[in-house]
């Protein structure tokens, strides 16, 4: 399946399923697994996942660690990269880089995931940076993701499961529940995780502003196993958001976004490395100090928001 057809599989797929429950959600999804061709793909036989002890094995070479040793359990540090369009005169382009950790478990051809956010960074608006503040990121909540790995080998199509990111809010129904409305601000569901007074989560505009929001982010990744190991490829991402206030009007304002998902990427590689002190486990404080060497944040280029979808 070409590149682009795939993208658009995963955003029908996505917008289908999102009211399901997570399975049913993920089968639809698995319905735009790509089509193997000659030469990239083993024959499976009709098995997902690796040999017939469920164990993925091929990519990479012996032992490397990564994608192709025996199993593919542990610590995995993720860097994904989001692109939005902002509608002004023209469209601008914005972007989102997010570290993650992610503690994998893997049963045959599923993979369990549960990712913690490390680090967030966005680019300017209008010469005004976006800041999440630290705390509100170490106080997110984990994010349980369930993925497929069909088949094995370098070339091995990964299909993550539905995630959803949330900040200043939580869901009884993360897929299901409505956004609140601007005028919601005694909203029983929305959280306030730096005790400010204000409702939901406050990020910082610029020098001197903060905007006080409820956000949620529904994303799902596609890619493959690379030589190296590592996962690689691009993602569905939908972001909405309520402003409730702002400190000043000017950094309140909400225009017309869409998602630019042919801009979007993730890479995924083993952690273990990077366990600096070597106490056994990795840090979100240990991958934020490598983070830059897995990926280095993207420049923003309208010239990404030109190709329409």
């Amino acid at each position: 399946m070409a590149h682009g057809a795939l993208e658009s599989c995963l955003r029908a797929a996505w917008r289908k399923g999102r009211a399901l429950a997570p399975l049913a959600l993920a089968t639809f999804l698995a319905a735009c697994e790509p089509e193997p061709t000659g030469g990239v793909f083993p024959d499976l036989d009709s098995q997902v996942g690796g040999g017939s002890d469920g164990k993925a094995d091929g990519a990479g070479g012996g032992g490397d660690g990564g994608a192709g040793s025996s199993t593919l359990s542990g610590t995995w540090a993720q860097i994904t990269e989001w692109s939005t369009c902002v509608k002004v005169a023209d469209e601008i382009e914005t972007r989102a880089w997010r570290l993650l950790r992610v503690e994998l478990k893997q049963e045959g051809g599923k993979l369990h995931e549960k990712r913690t956010l490390c680090e967030l960074r966005l680019t300017p608006i209008f010469g005004l940076m976006t800041v999440v503040p630290q705390p509100l990121i170490d106080a997110h909540p984990l994010m349980t993701v369930e993925s497929v790995l069909v088949g094995q080998g370098e070339g091995a199509p990964y299909l993550g499961g539905p995630e959803i990111q949330q900040f200043g809010i939580a869901f009884k129904d993360i897929y299901g529940d409505p956004m609140p409305a601007k005028a919601d601000v005694d909203d029983p569901r929305l959280v306030d995780s730096e005790n400010d007074g204000k409702p939901g989560a406050t990020f910082h505009v610029g020098p001197s502003c903060s905007i006080h929001i409820a956000q949620r982010e529904s994303a799902t990744l596609h890619g493959s196993v690379q030589a190296d190991g590592s996962f690689r490829g691009g993602g569905v991402h939908l972001t909405e958001q309520t402003v409730f206030s702002s400190t000043k009007a000017i950094c309140g304002s909400q225009f017309s976004t869409r998602a630019n998902d042919g801009a979007n990427s993730f890479v995924m590689v083993r952690a273990e490395a990077f366990d600096a002190d070597k106490n056994g486990e990795v840090s979100c404080a240990e991958l934020r100090a490598v983070g830059e060497s897995i990926a280095k944040p993207m420049a923003a280029d309208d010239k990404r928001c030109l190709a329409k979808p």
